[in-house]
């Protein structure tokens, strides 16, 4: 229930020492909690339930990380990157549980970067990419930056979002809308949804709110869904190009 752990937050938050990075140890528990109120043979159940709900998890040596007990500034070397040149995507909110952020960084927790991990946010190394997975609360949105090799940009964007969209579905108000930066122009996006639609309907061409300048929809689509088999394969691709102008023609001669 949320007010237990509200209360059991409260009790570790103020006896947790910031240099800990949101660590806590087993041992600690007993130093930390109101015994009277928690006793120590309901610690290990405690731990046990956070990690359920995805609120925590194990390290070694009988360490757990707590993402909501993080320092809220991220670390300077994360800050300092370019993240410009990145592939990016967005969620955007009508409001923003925080335990959205918390359970995503303990789903993934084995990708942690080099412990690039604060309170709002992530790092994660995934094969050859590096991806920034950053919050804001304020602005209720959750942004996704990939960098490293390129072949597998949307490969990694396509995992971070699957981890995404799983927590997104427990919350069944919310309402979320999924924007695709402009490359080289990210003060403006396009309704992920919008260019699915287009694709669909063969429009090959849009004009995102605030731009006079159209852009390619599925040049914007290829930069940031997974390759397909087809993609991968030019004979494969030809083939299915082949058979769907075939297919074309055959119903346009019935339609005769």
């Amino acid at each position: 229930p949320q007010p237990f752990f509200d209360n059991a937050f409260s009790f570790i938050r103020q006896a947790l020492i910031r240099e800990d990075k949101g660590i806590v140890s087993f041992d600690s528990l007993t130093k930390i909690f109101d015994c009277n109120r928690y006793p120590v043979n309901k610690h290990r159940f405690i731990l046990d339930i956070m990690q359920s709900f995805q609120l925590c998890h194990e390290l070694k040596n009988d360490r757990f990380l707590i993402p909501n007990l993080l320092s809220n500034e991220i670390p300077l070397e994360v800050e300092m990157q370019d993240w410009s040149e990145s592939l990016q995507f967005q969620y955007r909110y009508n409001f923003l549980p925080e335990n959205t952020v918390f359970r995503f960084i303990v789903r993934p927790n084995q990708f942690i970067d080099q412990n690039y991990v604060w309170r709002n946010g992530v790092v994660l190394k995934l094969k050859d990419n590096i991806a920034l997975i950053v919050s804001s609360f304020e602005e209720k949105t959750i942004n996704i930056f990939v960098t490293g090799l390129l072949n597998t940009r949307r490969d990694a964007l396509a995992a971070i979002r699957y981890e995404l969209d799983s927590i997104n579905e427990t919350f069944p108000n919310l309402q979320i809308s999924e924007r695709v930066p402009i490359p080289n122009n990210p003060n403006y996006s396009v309704d992920y949804q919008t260019l699915l639609a287009c694709e669909r309907e063969g429009i090959r061409e849009i004009i995102p709110d605030g731009m006079t300048t159209p852009i390619d929809v599925q040049l914007l689509m290829n930069s940031i869904a997974p390759f397909t088999i087809y993609q991968r394969d030019s004979k494969l691709l030809s083939k299915r190009e082949n058979l769907k102008e075939r297919i074309s023609k055959g119903l346009a001669k019935l339609a005769e």
